[in-house]
């Protein structure tokens, strides 16, 4: 019902997260059918979450779709990268959100990890810098992402910094000659 922006394969093949915003309300949906569907700039804002489902059908034949993120906050990409990350084992998604999907708030980006079977949601790193891009090592024990400088410009300077997945000390790698690295994978 909402609009997809970003999706990943598990790394077991078995389950695809996606980023979906949030769909329109039943108000919403008459005022469209209606043509009374005027749009004012920053008001009902979609926030896009964290989906799941399973590429297995169920006994009724379907594919069940589960959101894992809840709140007001939206996931984002940054301006290079993915908005998020599956760890090796599928057990856990690294994921860069904003407090708002607004152009404006795209320095407000901080990193969580969520536990996809429980849904539990924990911060991995919050500072005054745009952290995006999160991305898992092969054998999942680091994080590798985006950090701006501090405080975010709109030069978006910034560098590829590394942290271990449970979270702790980071470490930034060398500059790029523009800093203003992208990380491949």
């Amino acid at each position: 019902k909402g609009g997809l922006s970003v999706f990943q394969v598990s790394p077991d093949g078995e389950s695809i997260a996606l980023v979906m915003s949030d769909p329109q309300t039943e108000e919403e949906k008459q005022n469209t059918e209606s043509r009374r569907d005027a749009r004012v700039i920053d008001e009902n804002i979609k926030y896009g979450h964290l989906y799941v489902f399973g590429l297995d059908v169920d006994a009724e034949g379907a594919r069940p779709l589960r959101r894992l993120t809840h709140g007001e906050f939206h996931i984002s990409g940054g301006f290079r990268g993915s908005a998020f990350d599956w760890s090796p084992d599928g057990q856990f998604i690294a994921f860069s959100h904003t407090r708002s999907p607004k152009v404006d708030d795209w320095p407000t980006a901080d990193i969580s990890v969520i536990d996809v079977a429980s849904g539990s949601v924990r911060p991995l790193i919050a500072t005054g810098a745009a952290e995006t891009s999160p991305t898992y090592s092969p054998d999942g024990r680091l994080i590798a992402f985006s950090m701006s400088d501090d405080p975010p410009t709109w030069a978006f300077t910034s560098r590829v910094t590394v942290m271990p997945a449970q979270g702790g000390d980071v470490r930034t790698l060398a500059a790029t000659p523009d800093e203003q690295p992208a990380i491949l994978g």
